[in-house]
């Protein structure tokens, strides 16, 4: 049963916690073209089960109960998602989803991910069965028959990334997305960029200080929407 959209609805945004291509990065500055699908550090890992107290029923929401947790199909998202929200704790939300919408602008080998049969190995908590084989940006004239390798080749071998007016359409189809949904306090996990974008996109024009906004690793942001706009 479809549900009508529920207002105001409260949205509490998660960044992944760090993943061993932050830490890469941060000691290199150079992409190595072949990271695909960083997993979390055991910092990061330890950061997000953190994150579960600013995810307790009460201490962000003022209510029972998360509704939905949307994570990105991306391992160091999911990873998040579930070290937060263990789908048996006393704080799971009362439904996951996986939406290849909110994985990370692809600019780098990190955010080229998995096909669903490796990531149902990695988190059998979640479900799978909507995510194509091919689900991170791929080039409009390559998709046909794309594979994971040809995808990871396109971006290691040609150089082809996703470009800003694609990731921006994703965007703005997950704060669509968003709107249109029947739960009233939904959890997100995603990405810097990507967050980045929707608070610059979405809430910036209201709020000065969402208009250059990075989240840090694991930092949750609450944010209160009143209605659709």
């Amino acid at each position: 049963q479809v549900q009508a959209p529920a207002w105001p609805k409260v949205l509490l945004l998660v960044r992944h916690g760090e993943s061993e291509y932050n830490v890469h990065y941060e000691r290199h500055a150079t992409d190595p073209m072949d990271f695909f699908d960083a997993p979390l550090t055991a910092t990061g890992e330890a950061q997000a089960r953190a994150a579960s107290e600013a995810l307790r029923p009460g201490v962000t929401a003022g209510v029972e109960r998360i509704e939905a947790a949307l994570t990105s199909p991306l391992t160091r998202a999911a990873r998040t998602c579930l070290l937060a929200l263990p789908p048996k704790g006393s704080c799971a939300a009362a439904r996951y989803e996986v939406l290849p919408m909110m994985a990370e602008h692809l600019e780098a080998s990190c955010d080229i991910g998995r096909p669903p049969a490796e990531l149902r190995r990695d988190f059998p908590e979640l479900d799978f069965d909507k995510v194509p084989e091919v689900w991170w940006y791929v080039p409009e004239e390559c998709r046909q028959g794309i594979s994971p390798a040809e995808s990871r080749r396109l971006f290691a071998e040609e150089g082809r990334r996703e470009p800003k007016s694609a990731f921006r359409a994703r965007v703005d189809a997950f704060a669509r997305h968003v709107a249109g949904r029947g739960e009233r306090v939904v959890a997100a996990f995603a990405h810097a960029d990507f967050f980045h974008e929707l608070l610059a996109r979405h809430f910036g024009q209201r709020e000065p200080q969402y208009r250059d906004y990075w989240m840090k690793n694991c930092e949750v942001l609450r944010l209160v929407v009143a209605c659709a706009e």
